[in-house]
Order: structure tokens, then C-alpha cells, then sequence
């Protein structure tokens, strides 16, 4: 009996893993249209994305944090904050407590653009979520988040392995 378990547990995996990959090839694609309506660039959107969720959290995000985020120069996240700003996306506030911190703001424009397109996405996935129980939810929560976190680890030690995989290759010639 444990071996059909085994059986049932890997191809639950390879499932979920398929899944996953579905849903982050969708997701892409999603932002990719967002991002062109409005003449954002890939990594425009993903500093969007980090000012919006650090605004969530109440957790003000200052460029350097930004930088750190999106793994860019200090210089390369000023020119994505000023491409963002120059759009109306953004707006740059001085720290209350520190003044030579800049605190980086989702603006009320971007609230409204972003509620218009992503308002339709918003509703098919609140009927998603209705289809699970609060349990469920949890266990989804828990898996993506750990999910999440390893596919994070696992960019980290690929940046940091040692030299590029095309010189390894070389050595064996």
C-alpha cells in the first residue's frame, strides 16, 4: 500500500509543480501585457510590484531597499524609480523620522489604472478562492510561500556558484 502512496504523492508533485510553472508562465504574461499598455519595462513592473506590496505591509521601501529587491545598482533603481515617477506610477516622499532617506509611494494614478486592468483578475481569482475552504487556503498559503522561498534560494546559489557554465564546459574540452 505505501508503494501506490509513493506512486500518488510523486505524480502529486510533478502535478503541482506543472502547475506552478503554468502559473508563473500565465502570471508573465499577464504582466507582460500590463507592462506594455503602459510602456513599462520588465523591471518597472517589478518595482512596482515591490513599492505596492511594501505599502501593503506598511513597510516603507526606499530606493536602496528597492535596489536590494530588484537585485540592481543603487544607480539602476534610481533610473527605474525616475522612469516610474515620470509615468505617474511612483512618487518619492521624504522619511518623516529621516530626512535623507526617500521613501518610495505607489500613487493614487497607479492605484486606479492598475484597479482597472487587474480589477477582471481580481474577481476570477476571489472566485477561485471561494471554491476552497479556509483550511485549504492555509495549506495553499504554506506551500506557495515555501514554494516561493526556495525558488529564491535556489536563484541565490545559481548567482553565486562559481564562474558561468559555459567555462566549465570549456575545461572539458
Amino acid at each position: 500500500m505505501a508503494r501506490a502512496e509513493d506512486q500518488e504523492r510523486q505524480q502529486l508533485g510533478e502535478d503541482i509543480v506543472a502547475a506552478v510553472q503554468r502559473m508563473g508562465v500565465a502570471s508573465r504574461r499577464v504582466g507582460d501585457v500590463f507592462a506594455a499598455r503602459e510602456g513599462l519595462h520588465a523591471t518597472d513592473l517589478e518595482a512596482l510590484l515591490h513599492v505596492m506590496q511594501a505599502q501593503a505591509r506598511d513597510d516603507p521601501l526606499t530606493a536602496g531597499a528597492l535596489a536590494g529587491s530588484l537585485g540592481v545598482s543603487t544607480g539602476a533603481a534610481t533610473a527605474v524609480i525616475d522612469r516610474l515617477e515620470r509615468a505617474g506610477h511612483v512618487q518619492r516622499h521624504r522619511d518623516e523620522h529621516d530626512r535623507r532617506k526617500v521613501i518610495v509611494r505607489y500613487s493614487d494614478a497607479a492605484r486606479a489604472v492598475a484597479g482597472e486592468f487587474f480589477g477582471p483578475l481580481t474577481r476570477l481569482t476571489d472566485e477561485v478562492l471561494g471554491t476552497f475552504t479556509t483550511a485549504e487556503l492555509h495549506t495553499v498559503a504554506r506551500f506557495l510561500g515555501a514554494y516561493t522561498d526556495a525558488m529564491a534560494r535556489h536563484v541565490h546559489d545559481a548567482r553565486t556558484a562559481d564562474g558561468p557554465r559555459s567555462a566549465a564546459r570549456d575545461d572539458r574540452t
